[in-house]
């Protein structure tokens, strides 16, 4: 140390010194920012820091159970399973095309096939030379299969808009306040809805939650169930169940929504946005709030370790566009289409990136909705609160409520 000093002025090693401090901090935030999961960086210092402080929160609100830890429950979160390896494929089995786009070539993500000629054959049940990879079997324990039909039905013969919304099985308050708000099927201005929650099981060690919501079902009659943990990265199974049910048993609505029950939505806006469609663009809809340029979470940091993604699960180094998983709306031909992709597809927990990487796949693009407020809220004191079609961080049942009075929503409801 003696021979730096005697080679440098004091106050040039000083500054030295402090450069050498600045560049480190400067290193450390910038890395702590340009691996934000929904969005690539930006200039703007005041987004950053926006971007830091949302992930925190989300993270403080998202903790893993303990429950991960059972056996059974291991080999359902584990993303290494044997049943979703891709098998080695012939040369003949939909090898894809230089000269025709299918989405594959720029995506590395199995199975590599021509998506679009894969799915019109399954559709048209023609033979296909490749077996499906990601087709969990779970059992539907409560299909409620009828509620589709013309005798449940209040207003028409069919549904106008099947509405499926994913929740948890604790959350028993928030459905209540639900179905007194916008879920009321009968405060949709006179359109036919069908408005379902979603579920998965409850741990085996929660016998209480399990009962309660056993007669919450026999109450209520809005809850369909399938049989896998009910667990946030679960929720691409959620999404399939979801889009095999409509499916099945609801084919007569020609367009779907899938919201969280965090979320407030507007039936008013709702409907207008579903009205104001062409047919065109109804026949091939998927539409939400669009995510472009995404960038996989590769630090496994506490703060966002939540989405945490290795590069054995996802190689690219940036997802393909896709709709916040919050809410979003397609239409029964899209839902065909990616049910029977999602099955020639390795799962990724990722619900959202899941339909993202599959509509890259079909080459289909989302629709941007700007008026869907996926991941900032928009509460009753803005001005923009009567344009919204959805806000999240609606988690709360008074806020629910809070917001069904401030826009008078109840002018929407018939009386039977």
């Amino acid at each position: 140390m003696g021979r730096i000093q005697s080679c440098l002025p004091s106050g040039l090693l000083a500054r030295t010194f402090l450069g050498i401090l600045c560049v480190f901090l400067a290193f450390q935030f910038y890395s702590r920012i340009k691996y934000f999961p929904f969005v690539k960086d930006t200039r703007d210092p005041v987004r950053r820091i926006n971007h830091l402080l949302l992930r925190f929160s989300l993270n403080r609100t998202n903790s893993v159970p303990g429950f991960m830890a059972e056996k059974n429950e291991r080999q359902l979160f584990s993303s290494d399973s044997s049943k979703d390896a891709p098998r080695k494929l012939n040369q003949s089995d939909f090898k894809v095309k230089p000269l025709v786009s299918t989405g594959s070539e720029d995506l590395h993500f199995p199975l590599d096939l021509d998506f679009p000629e894969l799915v019109r054959k399954v559709l048209a049940n023609e033979t296909v030379p490749v077996k499906p990879i990601n087709r969990p079997g779970f059992p539907i324990l409560v299909p409620l299969a009828d509620k589709c039909q013309p005798s449940s039905l209040l207003f028409k013969l069919r549904p106008d808009l099947l509405v499926l919304i994913k929740s948890a099985p604790s959350h028993f308050a928030l459905r209540d306040a639900i179905r007194i708000g916008w879920g009321d099927e009968k405060c949709w201005g006179g359109r036919q809805i069908v408005r379902l929650f979603l579920l998965g099981t409850v741990p085996a060690n929660d016998s209480n939650t399990a009962a309660r919501l056993e007669m919450e079902m026999e109450m209520y009659s809005d809850i369909i169930q399938q049989e896998f943990i009910d667990h946030y990265y679960n929720n691409t199974y959620k999404i399939m169940f979801g889009l095999e049910w409509a499916i099945k048993y609801c084919a007569n609505a020609p367009l779907i929504m899938f919201v969280d029950d965090d979320f407030f939505v507007y039936p008013k806006n709702v409907i207008a946005y579903i009205e104001g469609l062409s047919v065109g663009i109804q026949d091939r809809l998927i539409s939400g709030y669009v995510w472009s340029n995404a960038i996989p979470v590769r630090a496994n940091r506490s703060f966002d370790g939540k989405w945490f993604v290795s590069k054995s699960e996802f190689p690219d180094a940036h997802y393909p566009p896709y709709v916040a998983a919050g809410h979003f709306f397609l239409s029964q031909k899209m839902a065909r289409e990616l049910y029977v992709a999602s099955q020639y597809t390795r799962y990724l927990r990722f619900d959202d990136v899941f339909l993202g990487i599959i509509l890259k796949k079909l080459v289909r693009v989302p629709i941007h909705l700007k008026q869907i407020h996926a991941y900032w809220a928009i509460y009753q004191n803005s001005t923009a609160f009567q344009t919204i079609i959805s806000s999240h961080r609606f988690g709360d049942p008074v806020l629910q409520l809070k917001a069904w009075d401030h826009l008078n929503c109840s002018q929407f409801c018939t009386k039977l």
